[in-house]
This record gives structure tokens, sequence and C-alpha cells, in this order.
């Protein structure tokens, strides 16, 4: 049985041309590059756990209602299996809402997962063709997963505004890939939709040649991250979706100093394509 609030918000972003990357869904921006304030928005990795050489990530949350009107977001958090928990936030007018630790301080969780934040889908038209301008209820969030150390903390910033999505089509890339005794990489996907897809990340040393491929078989509305096992270094990513029409994955790759924590996410880009 679909989650009725992920159903609807699937079927949301397929129609808002403001969150999705693709052929039929090209992202607005503004006419400076700034994202648009959103009705919908997703975390798509986040975290409140233990992680190697004695780091604990925590993910920190920025929510800033942009309009004059009370609300509420439904926040929805994914995790290897499909939806874990959800929970409510209670907007006031133009409030601006600040979380240290929103997995633990929203949905009482400790692990990893996406989020997905919803404000009042029963107020918005997805047939209106400018449904982000004309939705009552917009905000914008910004999300940072980090570590605390001795020396301060290190920060990797997830979400600044609206992250692009990945969908079928041609093969998109992940630059800046070394794995070694100082050096870590994870990749990750995020299914936003109602049904499996399958995702291939594959590692290419600095000639291009091919040393590692990393499966990815995930679930409706699922999160899903591996680590990069061979030791490679300035390499890169190219990834490989199989998509249908009712998924749409979210992929990244971040790159972790093994001594400080300190992380750097990078989202996939695609080659322009010439005839």
């Amino acid at each position: 049985m679909k989650h009725p609030i992920l159903s609807g918000a699937l079927s949301l972003c397929l129609c808002l041309p403001a969150l999705a990357e693709g052929p039929a869904l090209d992202r607005e921006t503004h006419p400076l590059g700034l994202a648009l304030a959103t009705p919908l928005a997703v975390i798509p990795t986040s975290a409140n756990t233990p992680g190697r050489f004695g780091a604990y990530f925590k993910t920190r949350v920025v929510i800033h209602n942009l309009t004059s009107r009370s609300y509420t977001i439904n926040a929805l958090l994914c995790g290897p299996s499909g939806i874990v928990s959800e929970s409510s936030i209670s907007m006031s007018a133009n409030q601006y809402r600040s979380y240290d630790n929103f997995l633990q301080d929203v949905f009482n969780y400790q692990g990893a997962g996406a989020v997905i934040l919803l404000a009042d889908l029963n107020s918005l038209n997805p047939n209106d063709p400018n449904l982000v301008n004309n939705a009552p209820h917009r905000f914008s969030v910004t999300a940072d997963v980090y570590s605390d150390s001795p020396n301060g903390r290190y920060t990797t910033t997830v979400v600044n505004g609206i992250v692009p999505l990945v969908d079928a089509g041609p093969e998109a890339y992940s630059a800046g890939v070394t794995v070694g005794p100082n050096q870590r990489v994870n990749v990750g996907v995020f299914n936003f939709g109602d049904s499996t897809t399958s995702v291939q990340a594959v590692v290419h040393d600095s000639s291009g040649m091919v040393v590692q491929t990393i499966h990815f078989t995930v679930g409706a509305f699922s999160w899903q991250q591996k680590n990069a096992s061979t030791p490679v270094t300035n390499g890169f990513i190219s990834w490989r979706i199989d998509a249908s029409p009712d998924t749409l994955p979210y992929l990244w790759a971040v790159s972790v100093d093994n001594q400080s924590n300190d992380g750097t996410l990078a989202w996939p880009t695609r080659p322009e394509i010439t005839e």
C-alpha cells in the first residue's frame, strides 16, 4: 500500500519544474541564479550516527517560512527500507527554525537516511504552470552534516537551496575521487519514487580506466550509501541510472578526510549534449 503523503509528494514533484532536471523537467531559478522558495524540498542524505575514526555525525537543518501565513510542514524520514518515521513541524508566519541534530530532534532517530519536507499538499494545484510562485506555503531549507572534533567542527553542506535531481538519460559524472590511507569516498542514492530503481556508480582512475563498479538496487522512497573500496587517486565516477517514470534518484559522492572527518559532497553533473 502506498503511503498517501509520499505518493502525493511524488505526484507533485513530477509536476514541479522547479525541483528537477531532465528532458521534460527543467529546473527553474531566480534570474540571478538563486533557487526559488519551494513548497517541497528533499534532504537526500542526513545522519545522527557514529562514524569512522571516532566521528559522530549529526545534521544541522534550518527552515525559513518565507510567507506571512502559518502552516504545517510534513517531515518524512526515509531509510534503507523505505519510510522510517514522520513528524509535523509547525511554522508561524515568517518563522525561522534551526535544529542542530535534526534526526534526533524531529524523529528521535539514530541512523542515516533522507528527509522529505512538504508544506500542506492539499493547498497546491499540481496543474498550475506557475505552481511554485503561486503556492501559498513556501519555505527555504539548508542542511549540513557535521562532526565535532577537538579542533572544531567539520561540516559537509548537503542542501543550500534546492538540490538538483538526476533522472534517466545520458551518464552523469562526479569528479574528484581519491581513496587511500588518508581519504575515503562514500557514494549514495535516494530513490524519491514509488518503484524500485537500479543505479551503478562506476569508479574510474585519472586515465579513465574502470577500477570498481558499485551496484545499487533501491526500493521506493529508500536511501542507500556504500563506500568505494578500491584505491584510486584523482579519479571520477560515472553514474548509470535505470530509472522508470515513477523514480527520481538523487545521487551523491562524498570525500572524507580520515583524520579530521571533514567531508566534501559532489553532486553529479552532465556533459553538454551536442548533435
